[in-house]
């Protein structure tokens, strides 16, 4: 299609050209400038975020190995008490003495101890929720850091398609031009290089790949939430059967003999007499 040259109109033309370059040309270089004082922000926070969520997980792996110890170790002295206090109830009553009133404490001080243990365990069950806490202090700073260069590509790819933008504009103008000066070349590259581009379906691909790993950590806290009600439900159960042992002790010194509560008149044996 021939369109009659005229000087004045392709002298505006390339003036309005001109003039929409230079603001082009602004607006790619603050768009450029945000994106290097992100790039700089994130290059200064990611390392601090990541040192955070290695020494929160060196603290989680600590506080495990602590809670396995104490655990471990209390278990050990409880089954030894008891098994002292066993033997000697045991040594009470094959000398002959009275094996009434100090079997009875003897037994009572190692249901005391067995029940020290189970506190000993429910302190163990707190410090690894705490520890299992921790470690999810340490996964949210790593998803906070994730959500800071999450923002950093997206200011990217906003100054991507500010860049596309100006293309875009460009490429109007320059056919608005080879219009006016009846280029019909320029018409016919153009439209053997049209669809060359690929920006916008790799700025899609890579919010679909943001937006998918938010939501599988979205999904993965919802489960550690739900894990840690179970988890504080079985502690309360716990520490209900623990008051209810305690006061079962306490009510009774030895389950099998209770002689000494009071209403008790049971016959008592008697100390065995020894030969002189």
């Amino acid at each position: 299609m021939a369109v009659a040259k005229d000087p004045e109109l392709v002298t505006h033309v390339i003036t309005m050209s001109d003039e929409l370059g230079k603001h082009l040309a602004e607006l790619q270089k603050f768009s450029a400038q945000t994106t290097t004082v992100c790039s700089d922000t994130a290059a200064l926070l990611m390392p601090a975020a990541m040192d955070d969520a290695a020494e929160c997980r060196d603290l989680a792996a600590r506080a495990l190995e602590l809670a396995a110890q104490f655990a471990n170790k209390g278990m050990d002295l409880g089954f030894q008490f008891a098994s002292r206090g066993m033997e000697l109830g045991y040594e009470f009553a094959s000398r002959g003495e009275e094996v009434g009133p100090m079997a009875n404490r003897i037994l009572f001080m190692a249901t005391q101890v067995g029940v020290m243990a189970d506190r000993i365990g429910e302190m163990s069950d707190r410090i690894l929720f705490m520890a299992n806490q921790i470690g999810e202090f340490g996964d949210r700073i790593v998803y906070v850091s994730q959500l800071v260069v999450y923002t950093e590509q997206l200011i990217i790819n906003a100054g991507v398609l500010v860049t596309e933008v100006i293309r875009i504009i460009a490429d109007l103008m320059l056919g608005l031009t080879a219009l006016v000066a009846d280029q019909e070349a320029y018409f016919q590259q153009r439209a053997a290089h049209a669809g060359a581009t690929q920006t916008l379906p790799l700025i899609y691909d890579n919010m679909n790949l943001m937006l998918r790993n938010m939501h599988e950590y979205s999904l993965t806290a919802l489960k550690n939430q739900a894990r840690n009600r179970e988890d504080e439900l079985r502690v309360r159960e716990l520490q209900v059967k623990l008051r209810e042992n305690t006061l079962s002790a306490n009510a009774c010194f030895c389950p099998c003999f209770c002689i000494d509560q009071p209403g008790n008149d049971g016959p008592r044996p008697q100390a065995r007499k020894t030969q002189e």
